[in-house]
């Protein structure tokens, strides 16, 4: 499934937006491993975006509490040519952290996407094993993929899998 594998990577410029019923501790959205990746998760009723990448973490959080009822989350990434990139969170279409990545990666892992938990070795080192959502609090998750896509790598990569 590489094809797949490819959207998940950091190099992309994507939106992501996350609807919550209620605030609860948990992870989002995971892409990667310990090894290299991004994630989006509620910790001690922040939101919270890590990326790391060769030995590198970067890691923003929302400086206010999130709402104790519904809310909209997320985070952009804006990629640069030089495979860097500008990373902004957000709570109810708000700004409230940003940082710059100094480099990303177009692969994370071979394992995708995980919306919900973190199931394989987790991203990041500020919780344990999968860090679930609790039943309910999370309704759904939108990527948007903003940025153009490199049609000859997305070639490559399907035509690795036949």
């Amino acid at each position: 499934m590489p094809a797949a594998c490819r959207t998940t990577g950091s190099n992309r410029s994507m939106r992501v937006t996350a609807r919550l019923r209620r605030r609860a501790d948990g992870v989002i959205l995971a892409s990667g491993t310990s090894a290299g990746g991004y994630v989006l998760y509620t910790h001690h009723d922040h939101l919270v975006f890590e990326h790391h990448l060769l030995g590198r973490r970067i890691c923003r959080t929302s400086p206010q509490p999130l709402p104790s009822g519904p809310a909209t989350v997320g985070f952009r990434l804006q990629c640069r040519a030089d495979r860097s990139a500008r990373f902004t969170l957000e709570v109810e279409s708000q700004a409230v952290a940003e940082a710059d990545i100094p480099r990303t990666a177009s692969r994370l892992s071979g394992f995708g996407l995980d919306v919900g938990r973190d199931t394989q070795s987790q991203v990041s080192t500020a919780y344990t094993d999968e860090f679930p959502q609790p039943d309910g609090a999370l309704i759904d998750v939108e990527l948007q993929f903003t940025g153009p896509e490199d049609i000859g790598e997305l070639a490559d990569a399907l035509e690795a899998t036949e």
